[in-house]
């Protein structure tokens, strides 16, 4: 155990659809086809939810400190034993929108169990994450620029920070 450290999990972050797909030089058909039907770790997060009432409690940025996502089988599965963990959720410039407020709504909202699901406020679906983020009133101050620069300079580089506004 003597110089072992804390293990550091990367979220997934994307949009409805919108996934990374990695595929060689002329391979796009096929890896697209394998990615259809897989899970990445934000829908697997909603299946466990609809799967499992207890993990509902936890949100999305916590659910490693209970659950190890299985990347043969494109699953959580319920953590043996405990380590000190810490989690990153991939960033999201305020100038793409919608992924910047669907971030700010799995950073709020612990029990969702689809993309539809976060964007639905008191049984209303709303057309945008934005909307939902609106409706929720989860910053009443309107300071969630300022939370994203301040939470990017912790990590960025300097030529990321610049892009984030432009």
């Amino acid at each position: 155990m003597y110089g072992r450290s804390h293990t550091v999990y990367r979220l997934a972050l994307h949009l409805p659809d919108e996934q990374q797909v990695y595929y060689r030089p002329r391979e796009q058909r096929q890896a697209a086809a394998r990615a259809e039907g897989r899970d990445t770790q934000l829908t697997a997060w909603f299946k466990l939810n609809q799967s499992y009432m207890d993990a509902r409690d936890h949100l999305y940025i916590d659910i490693p400190e209970y659950y190890v996502f299985n990347k043969q089988s494109n699953t959580w599965t319920r953590r043996q034993c405990h380590r000190q963990i810490v989690t990153r959720l991939y960033s999201a410039s305020p100038r793409n929108a919608e992924k910047f407020h669907l971030r700010m709504l799995l950073l709020h909202v612990p029990d969702a169990t689809s993309f539809d699901d976060l964007k639905t406020v008191g049984g209303e679906e709303l057309p945008t994450f934005k909307d939902a983020y609106i409706r929720l009133q989860l910053l009443e101050d309107g300071n969630e620029l300022q939370i994203a620069l301040s939470e990017a300079a912790l990590y960025q580089m300097p030529r990321q920070l610049l892009n984030m506004f432009e």
